[in-house]
């Protein structure tokens, strides 16, 4: 039933919790990519686990599983972004569990992360007012949230449902993703448990592209003198008007009129940056070749190389940057300085 609801679904990326997996009973699904983190030998039920597409590329990030823990982590590729991914199971009343996975997320760096799992925690900020010893360890998850940035993206709906019995223990946080986060609950699926499959769509799609004034190819000459007539004719009829409302509107009018007729249009999209230049993209090579040389060896030096290497785009970035933004407005003022007079002697005579 699993299986075929995950096909139908077409997820990516899957976290479960209470795998009850072992050596003696593997529970993975075919065609999917299992990281499974089981309970200690000699104890049955629990477990965490991550299923992947084949097409999702990651890194089992083993450096952040300890054995007291019931937990899998991995990095992955999300809105071209490296995250991290963890699956974590808290069993009830463990609150000590809490605190290991309070010194798991200091490993974590990455300031992208995405945190889901049953956490048997109550707390109404996730909708679960249940009345229970799992209030302390809402309290203590709501504290872990604080200390390391994460969000809560559940929207109050329950996620475990057992006879007249609601609760919300399953809970998803999240941090620095710069897409928007839809989190819902299918309260309709029937898989043989108590606990509802949730939804986690980060949307990842790029934004359509714009239409912008193209002030590079703009025939100036030919815009002074449009700017000039409709000036002058702006100053016959309203010479003597008393609204400096209706003044404005129509020199507002004009001057848009003007730029649809004489300056010419490109299209853009949201990535495209003008003053990207080849020292940047130089730089950039330099970025992606330490940072697979720290995924490949996570070792002290290959971080401090990306780091590095990191300052030193971001330093230049923010250079070519200031120097278009400057160049382009000195050469803006260059050849329309006449019409900017024109225009403060037009708001003096208003």
């Amino acid at each position: 039933m699993l299986k075929d609801y995950i096909t139908r679904k077409n997820y990516d990326i899957v976290c479960l919790t209470e795998t009850w997996n072992n050596s003696k009973r593997n529970y993975g699904i075919r065609g999917l990519t299992s990281q499974m983190k089981d309970r200690n030998k000699g104890k049955e039920g629990g477990g965490a686990a991550i299923l992947t597409q084949p097409n999702v590329k990651l890194r089992r990030r083993l450096d952040l599983e300890t054995p007291n823990l019931e937990a899998v982590f991995i990095d992955t590729c999300i809105n071209k972004k490296c995250t991290t991914v963890g699956s974590v199971y808290i069993p009830p009343h463990k609150i000590k569990d809490l605190d290991i996975l309070d010194t798991v997320l200091d490993k974590i760096s990455n300031p992208n992360l995405i945190l889901t799992g049953d956490f048997n925690a109550s707390s109404p900020r996730w909708g679960d007012h249940t009345s229970s010893i799992s209030w302390k360890m809402g309290e203590q998850l709501e504290d872990l949230c604080i200390k390391h940035g994460l969000h809560i993206c559940n929207n109050l709906s329950f996620t475990r449902e057992q006879g007249d019995e609601k609760s919300s223990p399953d809970v998803t946080m999240a941090r620095t993703i710069s897409c928007p986060i839809k989190w819902y609950v299918d309260k309709q699926a029937h898989l043989r448990t108590d606990h509802h499959p949730i939804t986690i769509d980060v949307d990842e799609g790029r934004q359509p592209s714009q239409q912008k004034w193209d002030l590079k190819n703009v025939d100036w000459s030919v815009w002074s003198d449009h700017i000039g007539k409709s000036v002058d004719t702006w100053l016959q009829q309203h010479r003597d008007t008393q609204d400096a409302n209706v003044a404005a509107d129509a020199m507002e009018k004009i001057f848009l009129e003007t730029a649809q007729e004489v300056i010419p249009t490109k299209t853009t999209c949201q990535h495209l940056k003008p003053y990207f230049n080849d020292q940047l993209r130089e730089l950039l090579k330099v970025c992606k070749t330490t940072k697979a040389a720290y995924y490949r060896r996570s070792d002290p030096n290959n971080w401090e190389k990306y780091q590095t290497a990191v300052e030193e785009f971001v330093t230049a970035y923010n250079q070519a940057q200031q120097e278009y933004w400057r160049s382009f407005c000195e050469d803006l003022l260059c050849n329309q300085q006449d019409i900017w007079q024109k225009k403060r002697l037009c708001i003096k005579r208003c």
